[in-house]
């Protein structure tokens, strides 16, 4: 009776420890863009949806993009507060294939996934922490700069 109990506890406490294991390992958080769970700006080319998420040193920004549009990945500026966050390597997926970090990308209809691996945990005094998509050339419609004011990602 007391080894059966014994091995119940065992494996109950196990399986709780997986659960919590698995569960940590591949959760993500959505981040908050502009005060709202997503980004869609509007253009003459189409329409662009940002959303975002964070797991552990990654940060994911997801552009959902209809229509045609140029893409110079090399060309976003981000900003970062506190400016102890930072960004070790950036990388860029679209429908799951990496695509080069550099050049010009013609792209129509497509979600790419810009994923950054860095140090996020660090926390203010006020406990904020964001990263802001500044205007660039990232993103041109008919050579127009697409993103023309300042994203601000917070977690939340």
């Amino acid at each position: 009776m007391k080894t059966s109990c014994t091995k119940f506890i065992i494996c109950f406490l196990f399986s709780i420890w997986i659960g919590i294991f698995i569960s940590s390992c591949t959760s993500s958080k959505r981040l908050i863009l502009n005060g709202e769970r997503e980004f869609v700006l509007l253009s003459e080319c189409g329409s662009l949806t940002v959303r975002c998420y964070w797991a552990y040193h990654r940060v994911f920004i997801e552009h959902h993009l209809t229509g045609k549009y140029t893409l110079y990945p090399d060309s976003l500026k981000l900003g970062f507060y506190p400016d102890s966050l930072e960004t070790r390597s950036i990388e860029y997926y679209s429908n799951k294939r990496k695509m080069p970090i550099e050049g010009v990308i013609e792209i129509e209809d497509e979600v790419i996934r810009a994923v950054y691996t860095g140090d996020f945990h660090a926390i203010t005094k006020d406990g904020k922490r964001n990263i802001f998509i500044l205007p660039s050339n990232y993103i041109m419609c008919n050579d127009q700069p697409l993103i023309r004011d300042t994203i601000t990602i917070t977690w939340r």
